[in-house]
């Protein structure tokens, strides 16, 4: 195979040598591993760049082309990109004389050409035949991004394949394994790019003045496609552009280009000011200039990106953005310029877009300059496809075809630590985790220390369960099914047998082999089935066993000093069991691995270090040892002279917060399946790193995504798993989960029965687009329902035009001046108030004006049914619906309207469901069926602030549009900019406890079972005693309910004036701003956080009923007794009430079931 590697012989953005770094990191380095897979390699070299002729091998043939050379081909020194990427007609004649001079520095044929970012028409002149592979960096080639690069077969920019088959890379339907590692990257990015940024929301809008935020990253004015594809020849241009268009309750936050080698700033003080003079919401710090890629730690907090042709739209599209381009450019075909796409379109197409970007079209910088196999088969694939012509994207050879371990290899290659110097140089708060792995750099990089050593489990590997010995509870199903029925209780015995192995021994270091003869020696059982036992659980410790993040980082800022890495571990596990899963999880490149059964010593009585030492020949001071154990880790290797650096177990940080400590007190021996897993997964996601030593009574350290993950994470995912359960049991054939809060219930349902897909038995699942606005208007068909829908509550206050157009959604101005008095109205600006008169006037209103309110619903009903019909919830044999709760009027008004009846599933349902039950209707709770609103479910008394966590960050919808294909048109929302970023993060964290659920647990989820009150017991800590920084979470947060006519609620009110009354969540509001937290009337722990304390789970309707009745007899006889303060006490902690009350009447009651 004969490659030419083409250096462009101009300057480019004035500088001769621009592409110096392209041609010695890229070009060279491609050439080079081609040369020894075989390949005849030409290197086209101009003189300015003859400096890099050492670094290509010797078998590379160089073409010398100095600058008299480049004169006498193409007429000047000057950058010729921008003639050849338009190729005007008058630019024809001048390819063609450079292609003829060219010819006699060239060869005939070459398969393969190289270059980098440059359009080269007389190269494809001259060798029509030649696949010509444009590279340029990726998409998301810039820290802490793994390093990517544009391989593109048909050109770059307006050129690419991005460009010419955007339609089709929008709606094909990718492979799976392509479409999960795209689920996986957003993910991994998000945790890294949240991790990092220096900056939230409120950095950019203080006061939250603005109802959007736009990201404007400018870019580079030379640059041909910029000059090419835009109507704009400078950065100023551009900006004022986007200024004008702009308007005052949109925020323009500004980012300029900046790298080592090219910078276009047109942003000083001055002009600053002078902009901001007219245009106030120019958003704009210099301290954004101090950041290298700034803009992609700003996506985050934006709820748009603006651009002509940055790759920064395709991140953002990636984040889930919308995106505006100016230009006719590259980006055009992906842009919202329009209309914003609904989140279901643009979730699809992101998806597709990354899918194609990640494993078509822009690979692995390592894999193409490092590993010639993978570059010379990609190469080899690319041209096949050349030569057979392009029908469609799925003709690109994908990344994972090609090699087996590319998704592996790119995810190791995050690069996290190559931003942490950027950021220690502002003046921002740097998160713990980073200041972490900076204090370890340094003591990992000290001149002193020549030798280094881990120890393996908590370290580098972690067990996801709360105990180690928690395993084996996990196991006991797999060793019952082995032993034929004999092994019962197998945990216990697997640990008595251990410590009974450990006490023979005078070393007390035990081999596997040695428990299992004392576990064989109880249980009578044979050599054969003990050995399938002891093999069934090395199998099991493998599959379960994770490279722990923490012990990751360090370990690969450690591999980086390039000093010899031993291995110390005390284990039982045989050294191969050892070796497997360090290699499973991506440890490799150590020197020696020590395991206290082979050498009959421990670490924790100093024998393992004494033979390193010896070993090594190193001095101990001269030897970093890091580990999580404060005996074997810490004491013992410092009393023998050597450092040591000191990682703490994930559990042990958990049982030193004043909070988890209660929520998950330290128990000995094996814990239940479900409390080991939600401890274990909540342990190694909040306390991996270090954490702010100052907020032991915080639940989730001010971030969202710990609160997503450990708060929300755990009773989403129970209830998810009872519903799969539940619906199977009950021979559901589709769940239809509603919007809005049905979006996150569907994420989670989907990652936990995702390996049910080929059981028919197991329901699969649609996002129906629903609201109460939508269903009731579209249900309308009589004047009944008219006066049913107009009697519904209302907030008083608001103008009944404004309740009409919300509630029906008619336009007011339909209404006559006649029909608005023969009513007792004067005009649609009359302000409610709620008393009988005012309900009434309301209601003859509405019999009045009954004809456009049913008009107006009769074209609703058309569309949205039409919608409903299309995703198959009318025909389905027994569909059912999925949401929250509470009373399923939505199942039976959606029931209603298809003329169906429907089953129903929620976390719980409450008193007055019972009305549908006539109806044909059922309803299925998982905390209970027709709960009371005083419940002791936290999650239950407090609706409103779980509706707004669960609820998706799309607006509401009010109705469904079907003009052009189905379209839901939502309710304008003020602030929802504010509310996404707070609640994509919660998501991001729900949905990541329910992958690290299945990931760890996959094996073993027939045998968990997650009681609700446990699933939100961290919850229900966090609503009862939250933290300061937890609570300053939701200020400002507001939610409406328009068809009720309440406008505006706040979670916890902006400021401390009336907080209590203005907030919904008062126990929050109260820890900012009461000077005695009147949330915090007790310190004491919830009932249901106490271990030794059944709560009532799962339990029937008519046991419910029955419960409920005694508490609401109990309420009134109390309510008689007990002054209001009290009784507040009593409706807010009902065992408090009782324990202080000194009433014997009282105390009697509380023995009441």
């Amino acid at each position: 195979m004969k490659l030419l590697l083409w250096v462009p012989p101009w300057s480019a953005h004035g500088d001769l040598n621009f592409y110096k770094n392209a041609v010695q990191n890229h070009l060279i380095p491609q050439g080079n591993i081609l040369s020894e897979e075989g390949w005849d390699v030409t290197l086209f070299l101009p003189s300015n760049l003859d400096i890099l002729r050492s670094f290509a091998c010797k078998n590379i043939k160089i073409i010398n082309f100095n600058i008299n050379d480049q004169i006498n081909c193409f007429g000047s020194l000057n950058d010729l990109s921008i003639e050849f990427y338009k190729q005007k007609d008058n630019v024809k004649k001048k390819i063609e004389n450079i292609s003829s001079t060219l010819s006699n520095y060239l060869d005939d044929h070459y398969d393969v050409i190289l270059l980098w970012e440059t359009p080269v028409p007389f190269l494809e002149k001259m060798f029509p035949d030649a696949l010509i592979v444009n590279q340029m960096p990726g998409v998301f080639s810039r820290p802490p991004y793994p390093h990517f690069i544009t391989f593109d077969i048909n050109g770059l920019y307006k050129s690419s394949t991005l460009s010419i088959y955007s339609e089709d890379i929008k709606k094909c339907n990718f492979q799976e394994n392509e479409i999960s590692l795209a689920n996986l990257f957003i993910d991994r990015s998000k945790y890294e790019i949240n991790t990092l940024t220096p900056f939230k929301r409120k950095d950019l809008d203080p006061t939250e003045k603005y109802e959007k935020l736009i990201l404007l990253p400018l870019q580079v004015s030379a640059h041909y496609s910029f000059q090419s594809d835009t109507p704009y020849s400078n950065q100023m241009e551009f900006l004022l552009d986007v200024l004008k268009d702009s308007d005052e309750k949109t925020g323009i936050v500004v980012t300029q280009y900046i790298t080592p080698r090219v910078a276009d700033t047109i942003l000083t003080n001055d002009v600053v000011s002078s902009l901001k003079a007219k245009w106030p919401n120019l958003i704009y710090y210099p301290i954004f200039d101090k950041i290298s890629s700034i803009s992609q730690f700003l996506l985050p907090l934006v709820d748009e990106v603006v651009t002509c042709s940055s790759s920064l739209g395709l991140q953002g599209i990636s984040w889930g953005r919308q995106l505006k381009v100016y230009g006719n450019t590259y980006l055009t075909p992906y842009s919202n310029n329009s209309s914003p796409l609904h989140y279901q379109t643009l979730r699809k197409e992101s998806l597709n877009i990354l899918s194609f970007i990640l494993t078509r079209n822009q690979p692995l910088a390592h894999s193409v300059i490092k590993d010639g196999k993978f570059l010379s088969r990609l190469l080899k694939d690319l041209l096949n496809v050349k030569r057979s012509g392009i029908n469609n994207i799925y003709d690109l050879p994908s990344f994972l075809s090609i090699d087996e371990k590319y998704e592996d290899k790119l995810f190791n290659s995050f690069r996290t630590e190559r931003v942490i110097k950027d950021l220690s140089q502002i003046n921002k708060p740097i998160s713990n985790k980073i200041n972490e792995l900076k204090r370890f750099s340094k003591f990992v990089n000290d001149s002193a220390i020549k030798i280094i050593s881990f120890d393996i489990f908590d370290t580098l590997v972690y067990r996801p369960t709360e105990v180690p010995i928690d395993v084996f509870k996990f196991l006991e199903t797999k060793m019952l099914h082995i032993s034929n029925g004999v092994a019962e209780n197998f945990s216990r015995i697997r640990h008595v047998s251990e410590v009974e192995a450990r006490n023979e021994k005078d070393s007390k270091e035990v081999t596997l082999d040695e428990i299992y003869d004392k576990i064989k020696e109880f249980y009578k059982l044979d050599r054969e089935t003990i050995n399938n036992m002891k093999w069934a659980e090395v199998e099991y410790e493998t599959k379960i066993i994770k490279p722990r993040p923490a012990g990751k980082k360090l370990w690969d800022i450690a591999k980086k000093t390039g000093k010899p890495i031993y291995i110390i571990s005390d284990m039982y596990l045989p050294k191969d069991a050892i070796l497997n899963i360090l290699k499973i999880n991506g440890y490799d490149g150590f020197e020696k691995v020590y395991i206290s059964n082979e050498y009959g010593v421990s670490k924790k009585e100093g024998g393992l270090f004494d033979l390193v030492i010896n070993e090594s020949g190193v001095s101990p001071d001269n030897i970093l040892h890091i580990g999580d154990n404060n005996i074997s880790d810490n004491k013992e290797p410092k009393s023998r002279g050597i450092k040591t650096y000191r990682l703490i177990r994930s559990i042990d940080r958990l049982r030193s917060s004043e909070v988890y400590s209660k929520i998950y007190p330290e128990k000995i021996g094996n814990n239940e399946l479900s409390r080991s897993l939600l401890a274990g997964l909540t342990a190694q996601k909040i306390f991996d790193s270090e954490s702010d030593p100052g907020a032991k009574k915080s639940h989730f350290y001010g971030d969202p995504v710990n609160l997503g993950y450990a708060g929300i994470g755990p009773f989403v995912s129970a209830f998810m798993l009872w519903l799969g359960r539940k619906a199977k049991q009950d021979n559901i054939s589709h769940l239809y989960f509603l919007s809005r809060e049905g979006w996150l219930l569907k994420q989670v349902y989907d990652v936990i029965h995702k390996d049910d897909k080929d059981d028919k038995d197991v329901p699969s699942t649609t996002y129906l687009y629903a609201s109460r606005r939508a269903i009731r208007v579209a249900s309308l068909r009589t004047l009944s329902d008219v006066i049913s829908l107009s009697s519904h509550p209302y907030q008083g206050n608001i103008t009944v035009g404004t309740l009409l157009e919300d509630r029906f959604g008619i336009n007011v101005t339909k209404i006559t001046q006649e029909q608005w008095e023969e009513a007792g109205f004067i005009g649609p600006e009359d302000k409610l108030t709620t008393d009988f008169v005012e309900r009434k006037k309301l209601s003859n209103l509405c019999t009045i004006i009954s004809d456009i309110i049913l008009t107006h619903a009769k074209n609703e009903r058309k569309s949205y049914l039409n919608y409903v019909n299309s995703t198959g919830l009318s025909t389905e044999k027994k569909p059912a619906i999925v949401d929250i709760g509470w009373r399923a009027n939505m199942q039976g008004a959606l029931s209603s309207l298809i003329n169906k009846p429907l089953d129903g599933y929620y976390y719980a349902t409450l008193q007055g469901t019972e009305i549908w039950f006539d109806k044909g209707l059922k309803c299925n709770g998982f905390m209970g069926d027709l709960l009371s609103a005083n419940h002791p479910s936290y999650v239950v008394q407090n609706r409103p602030l779980i509706e707004y966590l669960i609820c998706h960050t799309e607006p509401s919808l009010i109705t469904i549009s079907d003009d052009d294909g189905f379209k839901p048109i939502f309710r304008p929302e003020s602030s929802i900019g504010h509310r996404r970023i707070l609640l994509e993060l919660v998501h991001q964290g729900a949905i990541q406890f329910a992958t690290d659920m299945m990931n760890n647990f996959r094996d073993s989820i027939d045998q968990i079972w997650i009681d609700p009150f446990l699933a939100e017991r961290t919850l229900s800590s966090f609503l009862q005693t939250p933290d300061f920084a937890d609570a300053q979470l939701f200020i400002g947060h507001t939610f409406e309910d328009a068809l009720a006519g309440v406008k505006r609620k706040y979670i916890i009110s902006p400021t401390d004036k009336d907080f209590s009354k203005d907030s919904v969540w008062r126990q929050g509001a109260a820890v900012l701003y009461s000077k005695k937290a009147v949330a915090n009337k007790s310190s004491k722990p919830s009932p249901q956080l106490k271990e030794s304390v059944k709560t009532p789970t799962n339990i029937t309707s008519k046991e419910t009923i029955k419960y409920n009745w005694k508490r609401a007899v109990e309420a009134k006889i109390i309510k008689s007794l007990v002054s209001q303060k009290k009784f507040l006490k009593y409706e807010n902690n009902r065992d408090d009430f009782f324990k202080d009350s000194k009433y014997k009447i009282i105390k009697k009651m509380a023995s009441w079931k």
